[in-house]
């Protein structure tokens, strides 16, 4: 019967089943308050709150470590707080209300695993208490850096109607975005968006080499990625939307095909497409004046000629440049440059056009006239740039001495200068190192020092590379002038070349180094491979 009545009376009053929390002292913004706490213990604060507000506050730890948690008006629990910084210094925390009402804010000290009790000071305050809206636009600040992808967030929170269909439509024809960088005229922000219905979309070059994960736009279908550019940036990137982002590690396979680049797109807000990626061109970038032809400009000769080479058992075709008003009573520097291909060799359009730029810096007056082999790879071009010793004695042995004989060019090592990009430079660098009794002028555009030696292998990330580093550190100094750049987003080839330059300064070589902002990119070296000629061949 006792037992029935004790029933009888809970289920008339559900406070005896339902426990009061403790006693909580009040606490508002401008009121601090101190307090001594053992880890066994706690201690509870009560703040009320409008509807969608936050308030933002901190303990102060002296001498005891301290969990913080959170709780609504009916008791529900809504976050717990513990910042690994010991038993000293701030735990800040956090009280997100969406119902009027009062909020508990529960202060107990950190159990020790070995049973002991410590004892401290604590002082808690409240910082400020801000609108719900406020709150979030605060944190999207610091997450979001564009102005523009901040204010479409905000207008989707609101559930602005066509807010992203709107903002999408505004990108046409203005793309990625581009912003100031708070506090560095040398910088600017850049942002690309790109839209689809895919779950994934990575981010292909622009300030990297490796695609990079890009961030849905709330829940919409754009995707954006921002990132600090210099302001004379030149970036060229695309997009690959797809159902999952690339394995983290992806081993070399000769017969691996294109793999993702083979879904990557162009950007469909930017019409500039160069070679299938979207470029774009920040406005500190100077144009490239020098690969295009001017009407009032001389111009050279270019002859296709054939050497049956003995080095390398085969027909190579090589093209020859002679400079506007050639006198072959006179004697030239001679530059040779490989990939003919790209660098204006007939039937194909030049990418890099090397005669033009040669006869704008000689009408300009920048470089003496000089006299140019430019070498077709003939689809043989990993074979034979990336450190191959048939085609360095094919060069230092069989091309030079003939341009020497019919064309009164590169008669001294002084004024004989290889040039490349790529395996190019790094052909240049090699051919160099091994013929300095012919060879000793280098021109290197992103010379990939990196390279490990296994173009044909899956070679892991960590290994090291860079043999060629390695020749010139363990050999004496040769009689070589070097010039060598490179993009500042090349990653693994910009370290290396940095690398290098540091070498071959510490052993002594005259090399001039530098750096441009971009990528792995013809548009860059077709003006840089300009400032390397002036650099090497106007004391000759």
């Amino acid at each position: 019967m006792r037992a029935l009545l004790v029933l009888l009376i809970g289920c008339a009053n559900p406070s005896i089943l339902t426990p009061e929390p403790p006693p909580a002292e009040a606490i508002s913004v401008g009121r601090s308050i101190d307090a001594q706490l053992s880890s066994k213990a706690s201690v509870r604060y009560r703040i009320a709150l409008a509807k969608d507000q936050v308030a933002r506050g901190v303990v102060q730890q002296d001498g005891i470590d301290v969990i913080i948690t959170t709780f609504d008006p009916s008791g529900k629990k809504l976050g717990e707080f513990d910042s690994p910084n010991g038993d000293h210094g701030p735990e800040p925390f956090l009280v997100v209300g969406s119902d009027a009402g009062a909020y508990d804010i529960d202060v107990h000290g950190f159990p020790e695993p070995d049973g002991k009790v410590f004892s401290g000071k604590i002082h808690t305050s409240v910082a400020e208490v801000l609108t719900r809206d406020a709150y979030e636009d605060g944190e999207l600040a610091k997450q979001v850096d564009s102005p523009r992808v901040r204010a479409l967030f905000r207008e989707l929170r609101h559930h602005t109607p066509g807010a992203a269909d709107a903002f999408w439509k505004q990108l046409q024809g203005h793309s990625p975005i581009i912003e100031p960088y708070p506090g560095d005229p040398g910088s600017a922000l850049a942002t690309w968006i790109m839209q689809s219905k895919q779950p994934y979309v990575g981010l292909v070059g622009g300030p990297a080499v490796r695609e990079n994960p890009m961030v849905r736009i709330a829940d919409s279908d754009l995707f954006y990625l921002s990132a600090r550019v210099p302001a004379d940036a030149r970036l060229q990137y695309g997009f690959i939307p797809d159902a999952l982002p690339p394995n983290f590690h992806e081993p070399f396979a000769k017969d691996r095909g294109p793999g993702r680049f083979a879904r990557m797109e162009a950007d469909p807000n930017n019409a500039r497409n160069e070679r299938g990626f979207s470029v774009a061109e920040l406005p500190g970038l100077a144009p490239a004046s020098l690969s295009v032809a001017r009407p009032s400009a001389a111009k050279g000769t270019l002859t296709e000629i054939q050497i049956d080479s003995a080095a390398m058992k085969e027909k190579r075709r090589v093209g020859i440049y002679t400079p506007p008003g050639y006198d072959p009573k006179q004697t030239y520097p001679l530059v040779i440059a490989f990939d003919g291909e790209i660098y204006g060799l007939p039937p194909f359009p030049p990418t890099i056009a090397l005669p033009t730029i040669l006869d704008n810096l000689i009408a300009d007056k920048k470089l003496p006239p000089v006299v140019a082999a430019i070498v077709a790879n003939q689809g043989t071009r990993d074979r034979d740039l990336p450190g191959s010793l048939p085609f360095a004695d094919f060069i230092a042995g069989e091309l030079v001495p003939r341009v020497r004989v019919e064309y009164h060019a590169g008669l001294v090592p002084a004024q004989t200068l290889v040039t490349g990009s790529s395996f190019g430079g790094l052909a240049s660098t090699f051919i160099a190192f091994h013929h300095s009794d012919v060879i000793g002028l280098v021109l290197s555009n992103s010379g990939s020092y990196q390279y490990s030696g296994q173009i044909d292998h899956d070679v892991a990330d960590y290994a090291e590379g860079g043999p060629l580093i390695h020749d010139y550190l363990a050999s004496p100094k040769l009689p070589i002038r070097l010039y060598m750049d490179c993009g500042v987003f090349e990653d693994k080839l910009r370290d290396a070349n940095r690398h290098f330059r540091d070498l071959l300064r510490a052993k002594g070589y005259d090399l001039t180094y530098r750096e441009f902002s971009g990528s792995h990119d013809y548009g860059e070296w077709q003006r840089t491979i300009a400032d390397g000629l002036v650099a090497l061949l106007v004391a000759t």
